[in-house]
């Protein structure tokens, strides 16, 4: 999905990222000074940072170091991409210490640039969680998962000091967002990671062609690489449906986290207080304003021009499914029953009821197909 004309039609009805509403929420990404910075970090330029700002990233990337010491790397769920984080930043499964060689060695002159070996530690670090093989999903299982964002806003992962179930109920009384909860924030975030990397790689494949509505397998030219995180940055940003959720205390290790995961394309919402310049975000410090803010970047899903889900007709209400309704006559449901539907002349318009039914049942629909 590169440059095409039907990626405004995917994304029709999302509220343009440049407008914001409510006093608490502000536009961060939209000064030029920011524009700039942002692009540099993901083009691999060198950022200058403020001495406060690159202690934050060394104390992070540190703690990284730390947590991942003696550990190597064991196999996660998936067959097709068992490491899609690791993958960004080296072209052969690295050993664990060459990751940590090139993180430490660059931390302290360049933290933004080694980001992406960064990543490569988290997946470290979370493939040894005795759990994590319960939260990230196989390669069916992920399919599913990401055919049902079809019927959702998208995907969000929490980093920060905050009240989770309240702030999931808070955005879900009002929009249908898949919240990453089943550890630690840590392994919340890696665990949308994990599947948005995925995502890129097997929808990033894809182009809706000009010439007609059907989905097309294209040239290379517009697929995501392995070793390509710039595109497939872009692809996050533009059309992948995760977003990250930066709310309230933030150790130097959730900053460094939220961080990285920008830095490979994932949009964030974060507080008025945020130490970095960097990034596509909106700082949104109160609960009602990430409510807000949620569905105002224009990767996230817009189902309905109004939020609120239209209630089914009263005949339709899902109490009546619990009655018991006995059944006197059945037609049809026999091996020789039958449904078909046919092109065909229609002389006359209606329907024709031929003999009486009293167990096998024939239906046959004509109809004629009019072209322009």
């Amino acid at each position: 999905m590169c440059d095409f004309k039907r990626r405004d039609f995917l994304k029709m009805g999302a509220i343009s990222s440049g407008i914001f509403v409510g006093s608490g929420i502000e536009k961060s990404h939209a000064a030029d000074k920011e524009e700039r910075l942002s692009d540099k970090m993901r083009h691999k330029k060198i950022v200058n940072l403020n001495p406060s700002q690159n202690k934050i990233l060394v104390n992070g990337l540190s703690e990284l170091v730390r947590i991942t010491e003696g550990l190597n790397f064991k196999t996660l769920p998936s067959e097709k991409y068992p490491f899609p984080l690791t993958y960004i930043a080296y072209s052969e499964m690295p050993d664990p210490e060459t990751v940590r060689k090139d993180v430490k060695s660059g931390m302290s002159s360049d933290p933004i640039g080694v980001l992406e070996n960064a990543l490569a530690l988290l997946e470290l670090y979370e493939c040894n969680q005795p759990e994590i093989k319960n939260i990230i999903p196989d390669d069916m299982r992920f399919v599913r998962d990401s055919f049902s964002t079809k019927r959702m806003n998208g995907w969000i992962a929490v980093l920060g000091n905050t009240d989770l179930k309240n702030l999931e109920s808070a955005v879900n009384e009002r929009w249908q967002f898949r919240f990453f909860n089943k550890g630690p924030s840590q392994t919340n975030v890696y665990t949308m990671l994990n599947m948005l990397v995925r995502y890129a790689h097997v929808y990033g494949r894809t182009h809706y062609s000009d010439e007609d509505d059907f989905l097309h397998f294209i040239d290379e030219s517009c697929s995501v690489e392995m070793l390509d995180p710039h595109t497939m940055g872009h692809f996050i940003d533009e059309l992948c449906p995760g977003l990250l959720v930066c709310h309230g205390e933030m150790t130097d290790l959730d900053l460094t986290l939220s961080l990285m995961a920008m830095k490979i394309g994932v949009p964030a919402i974060v507080p008025s207080d945020y130490p970095f310049p960097l990034g596509k975000t909106i700082r949104a410090k109160r609960t009602e304003d990430i409510v807000e803010s949620v569905v105002l970047f224009p990767n996230i899903r817009r189902l309905l021009d109004f939020p609120d889900i239209p209630s089914l007709p009263a005949y339709c209400d899902p109490e009546n499914m619990r009655k018991v309704v006995k059944t006197h006559v059945v037609w049809g449901d026999t091996p020789e029953s039958f449904y078909i539907l046919r092109k065909g002349k229609v002389d006359s318009p209606g329907f024709v009821v031929t003999g009486k039914p009293t167990g096998p049942l024939g239906v046959v629909i004509t109809c004629l197909l009019y072209t322009s």
